[in-house]
């Protein structure tokens, strides 16, 4: 099964598979060129940047211990919208109920 990140916004991604699934980087190549957020994954509660520019999407997180930054290629999956913060006054019972389901994992790993 292929990792997924569900970001704040109701996001829902896959990370790639494949030789070039991540890279290291010693420091955050700031030359992307897309739009940058600050995010939380839902599912694993992990702070990441997420970076996305039409069809392309990159997360980027800190990995302490190494002292360096991963960057994941990142497949758009689908939209959900009782997971975006902005409607979440909306959704409320949905919203509970998959929180319910899905308590968050920070052990997980991308």
């Amino acid at each position: 099964m292929a990792m997924e990140i569900i970001s704040l916004n109701g996001q829902k991604f896959r990370v790639k598979t494949g030789p070039k699934r991540f890279k290291f980087l010693p420091k955050p190549d700031l030359n992307i060129k897309g739009k940058w957020s600050c995010n939380r994954d839902r599912l694993s509660d992990k702070a990441f940047t997420l970076i996305y520019n039409g069809n392309k999407s990159f997360a980027l997180l800190y990995i302490p211990h190494l002292d360096c930054y991963a960057l994941y290629s990142l497949e758009y999956v689908e939209y959900i919208p009782y997971l975006d913060i902005n409607y979440e006054w909306k959704y409320k019972k949905e919203l509970q109920d998959w929180k319910a389901k899905n308590q968050p994992n920070p052990s997980a790993v991308w």
